[in-house]
C-alpha cells in the first residue's frame, strides 16, 4: 500500500469518526432538501452514519487498491476519481463552515482530508501515467458521483439499520 493511500484512508477514517461523534452539532441539513434526494434527518444518526461511512470507505479502499503495480489508466482513473471525491468532501466542509460561520461535523479533519486525498490522487495519476487533462476529468467524475454515492450509502444504511 502506498504511503499516500494509507494516509488518505487513515485520515478518512478519523474524519468519519468526527462526523459520527459530532453529528448533532452545527446546523442540521434542511429536511426538505434531504427529502428531495430521498433522505430523512434520521439517516444522519450515528448508527446509520457509521454503516454508511463504512460502505464508502470500503469502496474507496477497493478503488485505490493495487496502484503500486503499474495499474494502467482505467484503474488509476478510478483511484483518482475516488480520491478526488474525498478531497471535494473536505473542501465542502470548509466551504459550509465559511458560508454558515459555524462548525459542521467533519470540519476539524477536513483540511487534512483535502490534502491527503489530493496527494493520493496525484500519486495514482502518476502511477497510471495520466495526463493532466485526464486527471482533471477523473476528479470531475468523482465529484459527479459523490452525492449519489453518499445518498445511496445512507439509504442502504437505513434499510439495514431500521
Amino acid at each position: 500500500m502506498s504511503d499516500e493511500r494509507a494516509t488518505m484512508l487513515a485520515v478518512f477514517a478519523v474524519h468519519n469518526a468526527e462526523e459520527i461523534a459530532f453529528g448533532d452539532r452545527g446546523t442540521p441539513f434542511d429536511p426538505a432538501v434531504l427529502a428531495r434526494v430521498g433522505l430523512e434527518p434520521e439517516d444522519y444518526g450515528p448508527r446509520r452514519m457509521a454503516l454508511a461511512t463504512a460502505v464508502i470507505t470500503a469502496a474507496v479502499a477497493a478503488l485505490t487498491r493495487g496502484l503500486e503495480d503499474s495499474p494502467g489508466p482505467v484503474r488509476a482513473g478510478a483511484a483518482v476519481a475516488a480520491a478526488g471525491a474525498l478531497a471535494l468532501n473536505g473542501a465542502s466542509h470548509v466551504g459550509r463552515a465559511v458560508r454558515l460561520r459555524e462548525y459542521n461535523p467533519g470540519l476539524v479533519t477536513a483540511p487534512a482530508l483535502l490534502v491527503a486525498s489530493a496527494r493520493a490522487a496525484r500519486s495514482a495519476a502518476r502511477a497510471g501515467g495520466l495526463r493532466p487533462g485526464t486527471t482533471a476529468a477523473c476528479v470531475a467524475a468523482g465529484a459527479v458521483v459523490t452525492l449519489p454515492v453518499i445518498v445511496g450509502s445512507l439509504r442502504l444504511a437505513r434499510l439495514l439499520r431500521r
